[in-house]
């Protein structure tokens, strides 16, 4: 899977719930595609991001892995560890006024 590819699975999500509701979510591309989801998420932003990131690293191991939460209401970070680099992203959205 390429970055691009991760971010297009995760756009009708968004687009459909908006980023305020959006649970943090890795895949790992292991023999088999792993997707999983964090529930139970901090509410705190900077804690989101810190437990997403070593969830991500725990679940990854030492796969390639793309990891993605909600940065705010409209930004969507996307961290991904390809061949042992990470490479990250934000990518905004629009929001929809009902989503605010």
């Amino acid at each position: 899977m390429k970055l691009d590819e991760f971010i297009a699975i995760q756009r009708p999500i968004i687009e459909e719930n908006g980023l305020a509701e959006f649970l943090p979510t890795v895949f790992v591309d292991a023999d088999e595609l792993e997707i999983k989801i964090l529930g139970n998420p901090p509410e705190d932003a900077v804690e989101l991001e810190l437990t997403a990131r070593e969830w991500a690293t725990n679940e990854g191991r030492e796969f390639n892995y793309f990891l993605a939460f909600a940065r705010d209401l409209s930004n969507l970070q996307v961290v991904a560890r390809l061949e042992g680099n990470l490479v990250e992203c934000v990518v905004p959205f629009e929001v929809d006024e009902e989503f605010e």
